[in-house]
């Protein structure tokens, strides 16, 4: 008997945050689409033993975005998701880590809303 998980295999990851702009805080928020990985997978790619750097790992996982509005193109528009508007993104000082932890979140079982278990 073939056994599968009802959640797919793709998860969006909500990204929010403030940069500095000047002397003004720069408020962001967008949406990066992922691949969700299973336990063994985090294990291995986010474990002591991982030769993989956090970039690395990011860049395997994160396969598109929604609202993004910090990297543009040349008539200033939002830049279609590719490896170098990825990378350019990711150039700003702390957003490798505030990606990585908005998809190590989205990864988590959430133990809010209708899911909660009542004691």
């Amino acid at each position: 008997m073939a056994l599968k998980l009802t959640i797919g295999d793709v998860i969006d990851v909500p990204v929010k945050g403030s940069v500095k702009d000047g002397g003004k805080d720069v408020d962001f928020r967008f949406t990066l689409q992922a691949r969700r990985i299973s336990t063994e997978a985090y294990r291995e790619q986010f474990g002591s033993e991982s030769e993989l750097t956090k970039r690395e790992v990011l860049e395997q996982h994160i396969t598109g975005w929604k609202g993004q509005r910090l990297v543009v193109d040349e008539d200033d528009q939002p830049a279609p998701f590719s490896s170098e508007a990825f990378g350019l993104l990711m150039s700003v000082v702390g957003m490798e880590d505030t990606i990585l932890m908005s998809y190590l979140k989205a990864l988590q079982i959430s133990e809010t809303g209708p899911g909660r278990a009542k004691n």
